[in-house]
């Protein structure tokens, strides 16, 4: 383990650590990394955001897995919601200047699989533990149907159908 955390994949047995180093590397090996250097650095740029975004709200994210004592009512009102809105305008401003059902160009890329995945989380019928109201995507219906779309795909849908069960 590079950094003495997980995630790390083994590559030829030699390890590779950080979530988005692994996804940008397996991203480019699949070609789901944008279709040229420009809309792959775009790819690269919401991904960042993401992650700014993921960092943002941690402290709700810990409280609601367990990993931290807080109210999670008060976590969720004044540090989750605020930071959902503004990075799902970002996201979704991407969405529609794509013009294709993807946030970026007119394929799948893995940042259309780390929002998706991250929406259909927060949806109140997915059992996560990060599930919340619907209405929360009464302001960002095309992300909803984003996410839709891309758990359509056939095969991310089969994997969806098979993949373990996990807690988180």
């Amino acid at each position: 383990m590079p950094f003495g955390t997980l995630p790390v994949l083994y590559v030829d047995g030699k390890p590779l650590g950080q979530s988005h180093a692994i996804s940008r590397f397996l991203a480019r090996q699949y070609g789901i990394n944008g279709r040229c250097p420009w809309e792959e650095a775009q790819v690269n740029a919401i991904a960042d955001q993401f992650k700014d975004y993921f960092n943002d709200i941690r402290t709700y994210n810990l409280v609601k897995m367990g990993f931290a004592q807080g109210d999670a009512d008060k976590l969720y009102k004044e540090t989750f919601l605020p930071n959902f809105k503004k990075n799902y305008a970002f996201f979704t401003s991407y969405l529609k200047a794509s013009g294709a059902g993807f946030l970026i160009g007119d394929s799948l890329s893995w940042v259309d699989l780390l929002v998706a995945q991250h929406t259909s989380d927060l949806l109140p019928d997915s059992g996560s533990v990060f599930a919340t109201s619907a209405s929360i995507f009464d302001e960002f219906p095309e992300l909803k149907a984003h996410q839709k779309k891309i758990h359509s795909i056939p095969n991310i849908k089969k994997w969806i159908e098979t993949r373990p069960v996990t807690p988180l």
